[in-house]
């Protein structure tokens, strides 16, 4: 690892780089939009800190106070709870490195395409499942029920749709896989809802006491349609930006409190959390945070390559990707999101020795908006970027 002194990023640094990227965007970010930084380092003489940047409003359109007890939705970051569960699934001897579907499922459950597949497959990207963040993955089922529940998950993948292609030997981004697992380990191991596994091993020991899952949707009566649900209270409205036409303003269309997938999907997305919490989430993976039992074997299970398949440059983890280092930069973790409503983004300095010795430094950026951009990367994804080079002692440039 190059050496480097991190700093924590100031207040003032912040608002400069808040100003830059609001400079960036064709119109001024509207009362609504809210942004949450928070950032951490083994580094740090001080504990971390938390910035916030915004005007929030509530479900009613009124004005809301914009705390550290805020929820903001984090979509496919929560994926990394997911793939902590399954490493903490694996020190406790839950299962093992070799545990297939097949082995904690009866054969009737699932169709057989997808019995022979490792847990730790469907963890590091290498599950062999059709990409399915892009349209037309085949990997949801025609009509689509609202909301998806786990029965008609399983249901659906019981008539095997869909043959796994590569599996352990080449990389494909699916929310399936997780959203697979998750119910696998609640089912099969906690005896549990997914949301409720996690919430007991992970949430409450942490002191992540805000964080939940978003609630699904209602279903219809006869031929009614579904309703989305009533937000939890100290979640603000969020929205989904689109650019306008040459250059012109663009329009923000409020998004729901949940989606359309909950709760089948809540393995692959669905963790709401706030600030304070995200500030503990991010101490845990920098070794922080060590309330977890067997934190520091967990870090090392969580934030050490587990395949030689690549992502393109990056490196896959358990959940995790990982930019392997340079001579000008070390190894970094990260993991981002866009979804309707969110934008999120976690990055954190790998660790020389995970779990033995902490991070100098991470940060994670939230954001209650999907598809805010400045230079075409995605708002939360460059702001994460720039907080981090500035805590590796990069100046601010002025506005």
């Amino acid at each position: 690892m190059p050496d480097h002194n991190y700093r924590p990023p100031t207040t003032e640094q912040l608002d400069q780089l808040l100003q830059q990227a609001n400079a960036a965007q064709t119109e001024p970010f509207p009362d609504g939009v809210g942004i949450a930084i928070c950032w951490d380092g083994g580094d740090f003489p001080d504990p971390g800190g938390i910035y916030r940047y915004g005007n929030l409003r509530d479900w009613d359109n009124h004005s809301m106070a914009f705390t550290d007890d805020v929820l903001f939705k984090i979509a496919s970051c929560s994926k990394t709870f997911t793939a902590t569960a399954y490493a903490m699934a694996l020190q406790k001897d839950m299962i093992d490195d070799y545990t297939t579907v097949g082995d904690m499922v009866r054969p009737s459950t699932l169709g057989s395409n997808y019995l022979d597949i490792p847990l730790r497959s469907l963890v590091n990207y290498t599950s062999g499942f059709p990409a399915d963040n892009v349209p037309g993955s085949g990997t949801l089922p025609t009509p689509f029920p609202v909301p998806y529940e786990v029965d008609e998950m399983f249901g659906f993948l019981r008539g095997n749709p869909f043959e796994p292609e590569g599996t352990t030997e080449r990389y494909t981004y699916s929310n399936l896989a997780f959203s697979l697992l998750g119910w696998l380990l609640a089912e099969k191991i906690g005896h549990a809802k997914f949301a409720q596994l996690i919430d007991g091993w992970i949430f409450r020991p942490l002191g992540m006491n805000d964080s939940q899952y978003s609630p699904p949707y209602i279903k219809g009566m006869l031929s009614t349609e579904p309703k989305p649900p009533a937000a939890p209270k100290m979640l603000p409205r969020c929205y989904t930006y689109s650019a306008g036409d040459n250059g012109n303003d663009g329009t923000y269309e409020l998004a729901s409190p949940s989606s359309h997938n909950f709760d089948a999907y809540y393995g692959g997305g669905g963790v709401m959390t706030s600030p304070r919490d995200m500030l503990q989430w991010l101490r845990f993976n920098l070794g922080l945070n060590k309330n977890l039992p067997d934190s520091e074997i967990l870090l090392q299970k969580l934030h050490t390559p587990t395949t030689g398949v690549t992502a393109g440059t990056s490196q896959l983890c358990m959940g995790w990707f990982m930019t392997p280092a340079s001579a000008l930069s070390p190894a970094m973790l990260y993991k981002d999101d866009d979804l309707a409503g969110a934008n999120s983004y976690l990055l954190l300095i790998a660790s020389d020795a995970p779990g033995q010795i902490a991070s100098p430094a991470g940060v994670g950026v939230m954001v209650n908006v999907e598809g805010l951009t400045v230079s075409g990367t995605t708002l939360a994804t460059w702001l994460a970027k720039k907080v981090m080079a500035i805590m590796g002692g990069e100046e601010t440039p002025p506005v």
